[in-house]
C-alpha cells in the first residue's frame, strides 16, 4: 500500500536523524551543556508531536484509518506509529479537540499549550463542548504559569461546576453504583483483590493509607509504598475489629443522661460513629459555589478536597449536610488574612434531639444505629434548607450516599414521623 510505502520512508529518515544525533559527543561537552541540549531535543519533540496532531485532523476527519484495515485511528497509530494504547487514544482525543476549536488548536502549534495540557482540556470538554465554546479564550488563560497538576484541578473544578449548574450528571451516579471490593483467598489463606470507589471514598482511603517513607538507614529493608499501604490496611481493619461499638442501649443512656456524654459515648460532633477516632474528609469551597453563584473567574472556582482533588458536586453537597465550617479569609491566592474556629453547621443541642428522635437511620427498612449516621438535609442548604427538626432526619452512609450520589429522595412526615423514599 502506497500509504504503508511513505509511512516507513518517513520512519527510515528519522532514524537518519537519530543516527546523526548519536554522533553527539558527550564527553566533550560540560554536563550542563549536555543537559541544555537533551532539553532542546525534548522540545524539539514536543514541537514534532502537536505538528503532528495538526496533520492529523485531516486524516481523522476523513476516516483515513477504515481505509487501510483498522477499526480505530487510535488502533491506527499504536501499529503503525508504535504508540502505546492510551497514548494513541490521548493523541486522537487531542486531535479531535483542535478540530473542533480554532483558538485550541492555534495554541498548541504555536506552543503555548503543551500537549499534556491539551490532554487534560479534552478530558474536560468530553460532553460539554457548547460551554467548552464559550469558556475556551478563558480555560487556555489557565495555562500559563501553571503545572500539569494544577491546571488539572482548575479544569477539574470548571467541569463540575459546569455539570452541576446545567444540572447534568457528572458521573457520580456511576462512581457510587459501580463501587466495589473485591477479595479473593488462595490455597495458603493469602490473597488479593481489587477495588473501585467514588471520589469522596478515594479521597478518605489516600488519606488513610499515607504513610512516610522508611528510614533509609534503619535496621530493616525499606518497604515500597504499595507494602505500607498495604500495612495501613491492616491496621485499619485491626483498629476496627478492636473497637467497641456502642448499642441502642448505650444510645437510652445518653438520652437520659445528658450530663454523662463522655462516658457514655455520645458524639455530638458530626459523624463519625466511633467516638476515638472520628472520620472525616476535608473540603476547600469558595463562597460563590457554596451559594451555587456564577463565577466570572474561572480560576476562583475551589470545590475540592483538602488533598488537592476536585470534589463533585453531588458529593460536597452530601459532605455539606453535617459539616463543621472554618471561615478563611483570603487577600488574592496565597494571603491568609483571618482563620477562624471551626463551627458546626448543626448546633450541638439539635443534633442530640435528631439522634434521640430518630434512633437509627430513616430510610425505610434500614435500622443501623444513629452512631453510624449522618444528619442529613431533607432540604439541601444550598437551596435553602433550614436547620431545623422538620428538615433534618439521620441516615446511614450508605443511605446519605445513596441520596446524593444516585439520585434517591427521602421525606419525613413531621406529624406521623414516617419516612417514605423514591428511587431516581
Amino acid at each position: 500500500m502506497e500509504f504503508l510505502a511513505e509511512r516507513r520512508t518517513i520512519r527510515a529518515g528519522t532514524t537518519v536523524a537519530f543516527d546523526d544525533l548519536g554522533s553527539f559527543d558527550t564527553s566533550s561537552v560540560t554536563a550542563n551543556s549536555s543537559g541544555r541540549s537533551a532539553v532542546e531535543l525534548l522540545l524539539q519533540a514536543e514541537a514534532m508531536r502537536a505538528e503532528a496532531v495538526r496533520r492529523l485532523v485531516p486524516f481523522d476527519s476523513a476516516d483515513c484509518s477504515i481505509m487501510h484495515g483498522y477499526a480505530t485511528p487510535a488502533r491506527h497509530l499504536s501499529c503503525e506509529a508504535g504508540l502505546a494504547d492510551d497514548d494513541a487514544k490521548t493523541m486522537i482525543s487531542i486531535t479531535r479537540l483542535c478540530a473542533r476549536y480554532e483558538l485550541t488548536a492555534k495554541a498548541l502549534a504555536e506552543g503555548v499549550l503543551p500537549l499534556s495540557h491539551a490532554a487534560v482540556l479534552a478530558k474536560a470538554a468530553h460532553g460539554l463542548g457548547d460551554f467548552y465554546a464559550e469558556d475556551e479564550a478563558r480555560l487556555l488563560g489557565l495555562v500559563d504559569g501553571r503545572e500539569e497538576g494544577a491546571f488539572r484541578r482548575a479544569l477539574q473544578n470548571w467541569r463540575h461546576n459546569r455539570l452541576h449548574r446545567a444540572d447534568r450528571d457528572d458521573g457520580t451516579s456511576d462512581a457510587f453504583a459501580n463501587r466495589h471490593v473485591v477479595s479473593q483467598r488462595a490455597f495458603d489463606g493469602s490473597g488479593k483483590g481489587n477495588f473501585g470507589l467514588d471520589a469522596e471514598g478515594m479521597d478518605m482511603l489516600e488519606d488513610a493509607l499515607f504513610t512516610k517513607p522508611d528510614p533509609a538507614d534503619g535496621p530493616v529493608p525499606q518497604r515500597t509504598k504499595a507494602q505500607r499501604q498495604a500495612d495501613a490496611l491492616v491496621d485499619m481493619a485491626a483498629d476496627f475489629n478492636g473497637t467497641p461499638r456502642r448499642n441502642i442501649a448505650d444510645h437510652d443512656e445518653a438520652a437520659s443522661n445528658a450530663g454523662t456524654a463522655d462516658k457514655s459515648g455520645w458524639s455530638p460532633e458530626p459523624t463519625g460513629a466511633r467516638t476515638s477516632k472520628p472520620s472525616n474528609v476535608d473540603v476547600i469551597i469558595d463562597l460563590q459555589t457554596l451559594e451555587n453563584q456564577h463565577h466570572d473567574d474561572i480560576a476562583a472556582i475551589r470545590a475540592e478536597f483538602a488533598s488537592g482533588h476536585a470534589a463533585p458536586i453531588p458529593i460536597l453537597d452530601k459532605i455539606l449536610c453535617d459539616a463543621t465550617f472554618r471561615r478563611v479569609l483570603m487577600d488574592g491566592p496565597s494571603t491568609i488574612l483571618d482563620y477562624g474556629k471551626p463551627l458546626a453547621d448543626i448546633p450541638r443541642h439539635l443534633r442530640k434531639v435528631v439522634q434521640i428522635r430518630d434512633r437509627c437511620c430513616q430510610m425505610p427498612g434500614c435500622d443501623r444505629s444513629w452512631q453510624w449516621c449522618d444528619v442529613h438535609h431533607v432540604k439541601p442548604k444550598s437551596r435553602g434548607g433550614p436547620d431545623s427538626t422538620d428538615n433534618l432526619i439521620l441516615l446511614c452512609r450508605f443511605h446519605h450516599g445513596l441520596v446524593h450520589k444516585a439520585g434517591w429522595r427521602v421525606e419525613r412526615d413531621p406529624v406521623t414521623g414516617h419516612t417514605r423514599a423514591w428511587s431516581p
